[in-house]
């Protein structure tokens, strides 16, 4: 189940499961680039 793509089988994910992987990607974002300015 590692790497990109699914392969033969699609795989279903939960959308709460989605929602947490954006959020998460988000927030990091977010902390590197306040991150950046304070270090400007």
């Amino acid at each position: 189940m590692g790497g990109h793509g699914q392969g033969d089988a699609p795989t279903d994910v939960p959308g709460y499961l989605v929602a947490y992987a954006l959020h998460l990607t988000a927030a990091n974002i977010v902390m590197l680039g306040e991150a950046f300015k304070a270090k400007a």
